[in-house]
């Protein structure tokens, strides 16, 4: 009966999950129809005119359609994939959650606010509301941001064709071997443009009340970073020159995404650290302690550096007090809290009078703080950790370890062992019998107490009764998964913090020179993508740039007809002034000639300026004489792709202009020709998806390449994310972990985020701890980011907040 039980639940969850992907497909596809109408009907409405701003339009919405086919492609391959990377429970519930699922709602998310952009446009195009200007400002960073989207989606799609055995994928998350050093360098290089994502495009993924909170933290980021470089030697004036200078990264999301994007492409640690350390600032603790619950007990214990004996399974057993050669021997802090005062708790005198002392509890929660093992501490997290001891009414033991990288592995692994042993032997002064013990720890926390769980049962020691982990970080090597894509987006874990706290643990930070060369090969980057260039000509220190200066009235793209001044300005002084030329009409573009171009290059993105300027369309190369106009004689427009066929229609024409044979000229002569077609609205509905360029093999991403002397310094600077030998020990990377290992621990539970990049390693752990058998629970928490647990006065977390509650009060009472 019982397995007839589970077999109608697994059927019908089965059920569930066809008829949600159905919906989730109808979505997509009802979204990419109305956006290839917008595209379709703005080109059609900017053709009818010969300005700039009609030829800038013309070039936005010809990319965009290009854009379109290039991501549905993309999708649809994902799409067809999704399933096969979720965790499924023992009762064969499936957790809808995966790097692969985030990647698409976060595209979802940017295809309609582009939408949204585009239907404004087309409603208000033509009146007095609103400027052509303005609605390209509106659009462009949107667009940009598309484009990012759809060369991660092509990304993504690679991943999924290298783990495709047969006709099936692995269902591997984590992309090694050559592939995955393709798509390090992709993410070390930038060949993804970041900056929109920290600018105008800020925060499009989240919902309202996380959007606040996270652009808050991008503007208090770039704000800091001038009063970090400021002088320190005057505190007043430097205070003073970081609030006038971070005001204009609210008013100019241009340059606060620029800067956010230098700051986090090669962070340096010492940054990230005192950035992070604001949030341990006596002003903000003192907010924390009057927002949150009060507790009767909350005190600090310094654990003595002494050795420990402790009964073990297989009798006494010694552990030495944590020690290393740049901080020797310290007292460990371990803060103390609990809802009711416990008979046997030290409190050195930091209680009320009021209290009334009550017997020992019968659980006790060991917990770990996060903070990317470089920053933050008890009090950063104290506000849900008074939350929870409210709730569950047993004490909780919060464990300060020493951060990286001035102690790296295993300092704080082996001070989090030692202070668990400590209170095996101490659980009277804690207020507690200690029937039930749980481990609890969030992001760089959450690894550790898997860590030590795993180091006591090899010890010996007495195993935790359970083990609740929240976005943990459970492989710490410098490997892409698709979550992990999304740290060229994320505001609290950008791709640079996120990588340099993972060598912080592991001993492989750079040094001096290395880091230097990473400075080097950011500028040298910028430059050549325009955004840098050099402070004078006799300078031949070829890394000393500044940034372009930008007129007060164009924010983000000018368009040339706001300034038509403008380029003339230079030569105004030399010669007098002439009216400008007139530029040629815009391309007449057909989507036929649209996927004849794709199709030349498979694995590339279509070559389009993102950021069009008005001496680029002024110096544009004249147009070649048009052709005559053809008729299409049949429906189904395939052969309008073979270039032969439209030379042998209008061979007479070509021999009598010229007698040029070669295959170059042949094909321009073809394009040419297939401009001037008129596909009806029926025959473009017809056209069979085979010929869009997404449905070519996904092998290779779109990689860029530079000059010899970037790519030599990147070879460089590449080599230098090599991970250490030390990321395969399973005290470091859980994952690593063996089933020998694994067998005899406590159920484990894991809480992750759907937009932390840390995603996929909670879902690569729990299918793994799945197929050996382990009991293992997984939660992911819709439309959150890293850190929610901090974000406890956000609504937006009170579900997940709750979630993770509700897994401890399982587990202790």
């Amino acid at each position: 009966g019982g397995h007839l039980i589970e077999g109608i639940l697994h059927s019908s969850h089965k059920m569930a999950d066809r008829t949600a992907q159905d919906q989730v497909d109808f979505t997509f596809n009802k979204l990419f129809r109305e956006l290839r109408l917008q595209v379709d009907v703005g080109r059609k409405f900017h053709r009818l005119k010969r300005n700039e701003t009609d030829t800038l339009f013309c070039e936005l919405y010809s990319e965009l359609g290009d854009q379109l086919d290039y991501a549905k492609g993309n999708q649809e391959f994902i799409f067809a994939h999704l399933s096969e990377y979720d965790f499924v429970s023992a009762y064969g519930v499936r957790v809808k959650g995966n790097g692969y699922r985030s990647l698409l709602g976060v595209f979802k998310c940017c295809a309609k606010s582009l939408l949204k952009c585009l239907q404004a446009c087309s409603r208000e195009r033509g009146t007095m509301l609103v400027t052509l200007r303005e609605h390209y400002r509106n659009i462009k960073p949107f667009a940009n941001t598309f484009k990012s989207l759809a060369i991660i989606l092509h990304c993504a799609a690679c991943v999924i064709k290298n783990d495709i055995v047969g006709n099936e994928a692995k269902g591997e998350l984590f992309c090694g071997g050559e592939l995955g050093k393709k798509l390090i360098r992709m993410v070390i290089m930038e060949d993804v443009d970041r900056e929109y994502f920290y600018g105008q495009c800020l925060g499009f993924q989240y919902v309202s009340y996380s959007k606040d909170i996270l652009k808050a933290i991008v503007i208090a980021m770039a704000t800091y970073e001038d009063w970090y470089k400021a002088d320190k030697k005057d505190p007043v004036k430097q205070i003073l020159e970081s609030l006038l200078k971070g005001g204009k990264y609210i008013r100019n999301p241009i340059g606060r995404g620029e800067k956010v994007a230098e700051l986090t492409q090669f962070s340096d640690i010492s940054f990230t650290k005192a950035f992070w350390s604001i949030f341990e600032q006596e002003t903000i603790k003192r907010f924390l302690k009057f927002v949150s619950s009060s507790v009767d007990v909350c005190t600090t214990i310094l654990v003595p550096s002494k050795d420990i004996l402790i009964e073990g399974s297989n009798g006494l057993v010694q552990l030495k007090p944590p020690f290393s050669d740049e901080i020797g021997y310290s007292p460990i802090p371990v803060t103390l809290l609990s809802f009711k005062r416990r008979d046997g708790q030290q409190l050195n005198g930091a209680f009320s009078q009021r209290c009334v002392i009550c017997p020992p509890s019968s659980g006790l929660i060991v917990h770990i703080h996060g903070g990317g093992f470089v920053s933050q501490s008890v009090k950063s997290h104290e506000m849900y950790l008074r939350h929870f001891a409210r709730d569950l009414d047993v004490p909780i033991i919060s464990i300060e370890y020493t951060h990286a990288p001035e102690g790296p592995f295993p300092r704080a692994f082996d001070e989090c062992l030692f202070v668990y042993a400590w209170a095996l032997n101490n659980l009277q002064l804690l207020g507690t019998t200690a029937e039930k013990i749980v481990f609890f720890g969030d992001s760089a926390g959450g690894n550790i107490v898997l860590s030590v769980a795993l180091k006591a049962k090899q010890l010996g020691l007495r195993v935790p009764d359970g083990v609740v982990s929240v976005y943990p970080v459970t492989y710490t090597k410098t490997l892409i998964t698709p979550s992990r894509m999304l740290s060229v987006m994320d505001p609290l874990l950008p791709v640079g913090i996120m990588f340099s706290c993972l060598h912080a643990y592991t001993s492989n930070l750079p040094n001096e020179e290395m880091s230097k060369k990473r400075s080097d090969l950011r500028h040298m980057l910028q430059v050549s993508k325009g955004k840098f260039r050099p402070v004078s000509e006799e300078s031949q220190g070829f890394l000393q740039f500044r940034f372009k200066r930008k007129s007060k009235k164009s924010s983000e793209e000018e368009t040339p007809e706001d300034n038509p001044k403008s380029q003339n300005k230079k030569s105004s002084s030399d010669s007098p002034k002439q009216p400008p030329a007139r530029p040629p009409p815009p391309p007449n573009k057909n989507p036929a000639t649209e996927d004849l171009n794709s199709i030349q290059s498979s694995h590339t993105l279509p070559k389009a300026e993102d950021n069009a300027t008005e001496e680029t369309v002024r110096t544009a190369p004249p147009r070649p004489p048009r052709p005559r106009a053809m008729s299409v004689p049949s429906k189904n427009p395939l052969h309008l792709l073979d270039a032969d066929a439209f030379l042998e229609i209008d061979s007479s024409k070509e021999a009598s202009e010229s007698e040029k044979s070669k295959d170059e000229e042949d094909l321009k002569s073809a394009t040419a020709i297939l401009e001037t077609i008129e596909v009806s609205e029926e025959v473009t509905k017809d056209t069979p998806a085979v010929l869009s360029p997404l449905k070519q093999d996904h092998i290779l991403p779109p990689v860029k390449y530079y000059n010899s002397d970037i790519e030599s310094l990147a070879a460089e600077v590449l080599a230098s994310y090599e991970d250490s030998d030390v990321t395969d020990d399973p005290f470091v990377s859980p994952f690593n972990a063996s089933s020998d290992m694994w067998r005899g621990l406590p159920p484990i539970c894991l809480v992750a985020a759907e937009l932390d990049p840390l995603l996929d390693d909670s879902v690569a752990m729990a299918r793994k701890l799945r197929s050996l058998n382990h009991e293992v629970h997984l939660d992911v928490m819709r439309g959150l980011s890293h850190g929610f647990l901090n974000f406890s006065v956000n609504p937006d977390t009170s579900k997940a907040i709750e979630t993770v509650l509700r897994h401890l009060k399982r587990l202790i009472l």
